[in-house]
């Protein structure tokens, strides 16, 4: 719509689109922006809290090159087994990037600790693989299990989001296990690029262990708040309502929408249902005698007891052609091929009858469905 107004600067009217083909683009556009913006987002803001605890490359670099590899193997799975992206799977990259990190995190914390100790590159490496092998593998396993069980989920987007999670973990945790030590023991003595200098002392461990230390002494009351807490909030999960609009417009009473809210309350969440009619060619939707016969089909339709609302084609048209009429409510129908309509003279402000060609109603079109 943007590149049409800059093509006719003079077109002053507004247009508005709608429909669910729209909607799919508009969803795909957004996607694709949120895209483009959240995973660089994600991976700077990364980026800056490597750098401010570890103020060393090698500490920056691998976590990254960790990240970078689980996301790309992942999403590359994705496309080679034809599986799209869709509103609940395009959080894949983001959510990757922060928790595929922690793993290779653990791992360098562990390993410039046994350098400050004093140990050379080699035997810093090979204790912090001999410490933090089994806390890792199991922080992975449960992570990945937790996932796993949103695959038993009847909703397909949900066991795709689960399924593909697991994958990039497990991809994480092998580049944890095998290529962070291995590139430990290559460069862990090497700076590959200048760094600010390192703070002199650690600042973030004496912090926690002041408010931790001040939890411990007064555990009974902290358990009985977060006690409290938790029954309050599996209370309010309870509460919990999955909303679908599109039974809004039916009637309060009608089964269709008492079926709607019950299986949205205790089962899972409904989607809309389309009837599609397809003519034989391209735009044989779109001349008038189809359109005529969408908009019998819709009175037999709206004529069926349990039928309470429709939105279609020739809806649309009713309502552009009425408002095209100063709202005159003899116009709140389909146009002929050959009309009259009132037109306004914007110089003298006389108004007239006029005969309209409305041409468009048997030009062809590329789409035959309607």
């Amino acid at each position: 719509m943007d590149a049409y107004r800059a093509e006719h600067p003079k077109f002053e009217d507004d247009i508005f689109i709608a429909g669910v083909p729209i909607f799919i683009a508009e969803q795909k556009a957004l996607m694709d922006r949120d895209m483009g913006t959240l995973f660089p987002l994600a991976l700077a803001v990364v980026t800056m809290i490597l750098l401010l605890f570890f103020h060393r490359s090698l500490g920056v670099l691998l976590p990254l090159v960790n990240v970078v590899m689980c996301t790309l193997w992942t999403l590359g799975l994705m496309a080679i087994l034809q599986v799209p992206l869709d509103l609940i799977t395009s959080v894949l990259p983001v959510l990757l990037i922060t928790l595929c990190s922690a793993d290779a995190l653990h791992i360098m914390s562990d390993y410039y600790t046994n350098r400050a100790a004093g140990r050379d590159n080699r035997a810093a490496t090979a204790d912090t693989m001999r410490a933090m092998v089994s806390p890792v593998v199991l922080t992975t396993v449960t992570t990945v299990l937790g996932f796993l069980v949103g695959t038993a989920s009847a909703i397909s987007s949900t066991r795709t989001f689960g399924l593909f999670m697991a994958v990039g973990l497990v991809v994480a945790q092998v580049v944890s296990l095998f290529l962070i030590p291995a590139w430990l023991y290559l460069w862990g003595g090497r700076h590959l690029f200048k760094m600010p200098p390192a703070p002199p002392r650690d600042w973030l461990g004496p912090f926690l262990e002041r408010r931790f230390t001040t939890l411990i002494d007064h555990r009974g009351r902290f358990g009985v708040l977060f006690a409290m807490l938790l029954v309050t909030a599996a209370v309010l999960a309870t509460n919990l309502r999955v909303e679908d609009a599109g039974a809004e417009y039916f009637a309060a009473d009608n089964p269709f929408r008492l079926a709607d809210q019950f299986v949205n309350d205790h089962v899972a969440g409904t989607s809309p249902g389309w009837i599609a009619v397809q003519g034989n060619g391209a735009g044989s939707m779109t001349t008038l005698e189809a359109v005529r016969f969408l908009d019998e089909l819709d009175r037999f339709l709206m004529a069926q007891e349990k039928i309470t609302y429709s939105y279609y084609l020739p809806k649309y048209i009713k309502h552009i052609f009425y408002v095209l009429n100063d709202m005159d409510p003899t116009f709140r129908r389909l146009p002929e091929k050959q009309d009259l309509t009132t037109i306004t003279d914007p110089a003298t402000g006389v108004r007239e009858r006029v005969a309209v060609d409305n041409e468009w109603m048997s030009q062809a079109t590329p789409s035959g469905r309607g």
